[in-house]
Parts: C-alpha cells; structure tokens; sequence
C-alpha cells in the first residue's frame, strides 16, 4: 500500500518550488549574474536584516558557505553587513538599494 506525503513534505516541496521559480526569475531578469545559491540568499533576507547563522540556516549550508556568498553579494553591491541592534557582537545582512530593486524586479 502506497503512503500518502505528509502535510509538512508537501508545504516543503512547494516552498522549493517557489523558490526555484523565484530563482529563476531574477536570473532571468540579469539580477547581475547571480548563482543560484545568491539568488536564493537574497530571497531570504528580511528588510530588517538577517544574521548571517539565520541564513545558513534556512539555506541548509555551513554559516562558512553562507559568508561566501554574503561577501560575493556585498562585492556586487547588492547587500551590506551592519551591527545587530539587538546583539552589538553580531551582525545582520541588509538589502542595499539596488538589492531591494533588483529582488523586487523579480516578484
């Protein structure tokens, strides 16, 4: 007897594929050249910001893997790091300007 998925495996497939589609849509529209790992970073920062370790973690990579891509953002002038109002020790990853319209292009 076959199982049905689950309610939780079918919200994740669907987020993915949002994702994908989301993805594809800012490459589409010459979002600078982005990786899909970029691209996906992108997507899920907050406008408030998001710490770096958040991003690792929606991602599901190493918080090594996301400072990569975070760095290859900021080289294009698409995010920033500033202080973390809520923990001076930390840091938060921001949109800039041409990030925001750029995500924005793609929605």
């Amino acid at each position: 007897m076959a199982t049905q998925p689950g309610l939780s495996r079918l919200l994740l497939e669907a987020l993915r594929a949002l994702d994908a589609e989301i993805v594809s849509a800012l490459q589409d529209r010459g979002a600078g050249g982005l990786t899909p790992g970029q691209a996906y970073a992108m997507l899920h920062i907050d406008r408030a910001g998001t710490r770096l370790t958040e991003l690792a973690g929606r991602a599901q990579v190493s918080k090594q893997a996301m400072m990569q891509v975070v760095d290859d953002l900021a080289t294009l002038g698409l995010v920033r790091r500033e202080p973390d109002p809520a923990d001076a020790r930390a840091k938060v990853v921001k949109l800039t300007a041409r990030g925001l319209r750029e995500r924005a292009q793609a929605r």
